[in-house]
């Protein structure tokens, strides 16, 4: 897929989630689905995802709610997951001393890594993170919690 399909799909379905109706989910996936990747149909409602994050909060808030009528094609949960596991893993961290992931959405981080987040993803992704993830700042070694906003 070129980058001007790639832009004009993620305006349709910008479009369509922006109108925030149910009914109109079946149809965007049905057209996306003409991606022959998967994975273009994951990054196209990915980046709608962060554009109402960083642009909508009520449109975000309703995708959030409404999240598992977009699956199978984009799981948020496992997207977000994946995000941080990558970007952190490239920035240098370590999963299981500088952060951790449970299976039921939590994320903990350790305070170093709490100081530097803001270099490490965009607004909207950090906004995506707190929607989806439970964040726990303390040391991964240590269970006393620390204060933590991302």
């Amino acid at each position: 897929m070129d980058r001007n399909d790639f832009q004009l799909h993620l305006e349709i379905a910008i479009d369509v989630l922006g109108k925030q109706n149910v009914a109109a989910i079946r149809p965007l996936k049905e057209f996306l689905c003409s991606i022959p990747s998967p994975k273009q149909i994951e990054q196209i409602l990915a980046t709608a995802v962060l554009h109402f994050a960083a642009a909508n909060q009520a449109v975000f808030a309703w995708i959030i709610t409404n999240q598992n009528l977009l699956a199978p094609e984009i799981d948020l949960l496992a997207f977000t997951k994946g995000l941080i596991t990558s970007r952190l893993r490239n920035r240098g961290w370590t999963q299981g001393q500088d952060f951790q992931l449970e299976q039921n959405s939590i994320l903990f981080m350790n305070q170093a890594l709490v100081n530097t987040l803001t270099d490490c993803f965009s607004q909207s992704e950090r906004i995506l993170v707190s929607a989806v993830l439970i964040i726990h700042c303390r040391n991964i070694e240590c269970p006393q919690e620390i204060n933590c906003q991302m």
